[in-house]
C-alpha cells in the first residue's frame, strides 16, 4: 500500500506540467473563453503599456488558473524579464462613455523568477497570419508573423476570491528584451447571442499610471476603428491539480508518522 502510495504521487507530479495547458472544452469561470484569432492582431503590452479586458464571474472562488494568448513581434522568441497581473474593480460606462478598471484589487509578479507568486509555463497556441499593433505609437505592421503561443499562470499561491455576478478586469503588462503583444480575441468564436460582437465592453490599454483609453483596430485593418476584446480565460484547477494538492497533504502526514515510530 506504501509503495502504490509513493508511485501515484510520483505519477501525478510528473503529470502535472501538462495540467497547466488550457484546452478548449476545459472548466473555466467567467462569461466564456475569450480565444484567440489566429489571424489577428497582437496588441503590444510591454512595460510600461498595461492592457485590460473585462470579465463576469459565473463562480464565486479564488482565481488560481489564468491563461492568456501572446506573440512575439517579428516572431523572434525574447528572454523575459518579467511579468504584472491586476485584477481591477469595474467601473460602469457613464453616459457615452466607456467602461473601465477602477480600484487595483489584488496583484502579483513582477520580475522572473515567480515562484512566490505563480507558475509560468508557457505552450504552442496555433499559427496563422498575424499583425503587429502599438496603440500607444498606433504603429501597425499587417503580416508580422505566423505563430502564437499560450502563456499559463497556475497554482496562484494568494490568490483573488472572486465573487458570481460580479465584473472584473485582468491587467497584464510584460518586459522583454524584444516586444510581445496581447493576442485580439475571435468574436466569431463567441457563442450566442455574442457571436460576432463583444462581451460587456471592449478592451483598454494605459501607460504607467495615465487613463485608460479604448482599443480599437488600427487604419488599413480589415476591422478598423473597431473595437478590441483580448484573448483569455478565467479557469477552475483541474480535478487532477485538486488531488494532487490532497495527495501532497496526505503525503505529509504519513512522512511524520512514519518519523514517530
Amino acid at each position: 500500500m506504501r509503495q502504490f502510495f509513493i508511485t501515484t504521487v510520483c505519477v501525478l507530479f510528473c503529470s502535472s506540467a501538462s495540467l497547466a495547458d488550457w484546452s478548449v472544452g476545459d472548466s473555466y469561470k467567467m462569461h466564456f473563453p475569450q480565444l484567440p484569432d489566429p489571424n489577428g492582431l497582437d496588441v503590444n503590452f510591454e512595460s510600461p503599456i498595461m492592457l485590460a479586458d473585462d470579465w463576469l464571474c459565473t463562480g464565486t472562488g479564488p482565481v488560481r488558473d489564468i491563461h492568456f494568448w501572446a506573440s512575439h513581434r517579428g516572431g523572434e522568441i525574447p528572454l523575459l524579464n518579467g511579468l504584472r497581473v491586476e485584477i481591477f474593480e469595474n467601473i460602469p460606462a457613464p453616459p457615452g462613455g466607456f467602461s473601465m478598471p477602477g480600484q487595483s484589487l489584488w496583484s502579483a509578479g513582477g520580475s522572473v523568477p515567480f515562484g512566490n507568486d505563480f507558475d509560468f509555463a508557457t505552450a504552442p497556441g496555433g499559427t496563422g497570419q498575424q499583425g503587429w499593433f502599438d496603440p500607444v505609437t498606433g504603429q501597425y505592421i499587417p503580416n508580422d508573423h505566423d505563430s502564437f503561443f499560450q502563456i499559463n499562470l497556475t497554482n496562484i499561491r494568494e490568490p483573488f476570491i472572486q465573487k458570481q455576478g460580479e465584473i472584473y478586469w485582468l491587467g497584464i503588462s510584460i518586459d522583454t528584451s524584444n516586444a510581445d503583444g496581447w493576442k485580439t480575441a475571435d468574436l466569431d468564436s463567441y457563442p450566442p447571442p455574442y457571436t460576432g460582437r463583444h462581451y460587456e465592453d471592449d478592451a483598454v490599454f494605459r501607460v504607467g499610471d495615465s487613463d485608460w483609453r479604448e482599443l480599437f483596430y488600427p487604419a488599413g485593418h480589415p476591422r478598423e476603428f473597431e473595437s478590441i476584446d483580448l484573448a483569455f480565460v478565467i479557469t477552475v484547477p483541474e480535478p487532477a491539480s485538486v488531488l494532487l494538492t490532497l495527495i501532497g497533504f496526505a503525503a505529509i502526514g504519513l512522512a511524520r508518522r512514519q518519523r514517530r515510530r
